[in-house]
């Protein structure tokens, strides 16, 4: 142990760190947190994200979902060859009191659009997308990430970017620190992932923080 921690300190020539009123930086795809309040109550936010929710089409190449009344338009990833697809949900689309019955690779009803809704008095309204039959797929959504901050000995955080973003620009992440008086979470400091500044990250080691020059 003693000579890995004396080679990490020939390797990097550490030095110790400074105070900065900077929180939020990136060191390639890992954001950083430092001199931070990391109060109990204190998050991350992380916006943004785009989460895959999978499905399998029938042999009529039929995949079917519940989705919010206001979405308006929904993406379709094939899970084989990666492509994706965007559908428009529209008021004149086809609507079925019960799902479509699919008999040996044929539909008991015609389909004249790609995209169909289903309003069953069970469900919320579940939508249908034709489709290749027997196929692998994945609704894709927008979403965020949201997580308590437990900083390390030397008090920063480093928090791997996440995967499948929809972009750098529209990565948002926000300090959030709980508000007693409204009791609410509220951002203390916003950045987007295009914007974060870019510098070297520190390196704690035996409970005292270091920064490589």
């Amino acid at each position: 142990m003693k000579k890995i921690y004396f080679l990490v300190l020939l390797f990097l020539i550490l030095f110790p760190s400074k105070a900065s009123a900077q929180m939020l930086f990136k060191s390639g795809e890992y954001l950083y947190i430092e001199n931070a309040p990391f109060n109990l109550n204190d998050k991350i936010s992380i916006e943004g994200v785009q989460k895959l929710k999978q499905f399998k089409t029938n042999s009529c190449g039929i995949g079917l979902t519940e989705l919010n009344a206001d979405v308006s338009d929904v993406e379709i990833l094939d899970l084989a060859s990666s492509q994706k697809q965007s559908f428009s949900v529209m008021e004149e689309m086809d609507n079925f009191n019960k799902i479509p019955i699919c008999n040996n690779g044929v539909l008991e009803v015609a389909l004249y659009r790609e995209v169909f809704s289903i309003n069953d008095n069970v469900h919320e309204t579940i939508f249908g997308f034709k489709l290749n039959p027997n196929t692998s797929y994945a609704f894709v959504y927008d979403s965020s990430i949201s997580k308590k901050l437990t900083p390390n000995s030397c008090q920063f955080v480093k928090i791997k970017k996440p995967d499948n973003i929809i972009s750098d620009s529209a990565l948002k992440i926000s300090y959030l620190i709980y508000n007693f008086s409204t009791f609410v979470l509220e951002p203390i400091e916003e950045k987007t992932w295009e914007n974060l500044p870019e510098k070297k990250p520190p390196v704690c080691l035996r409970n005292i923080k270091y920064i490589p020059r």
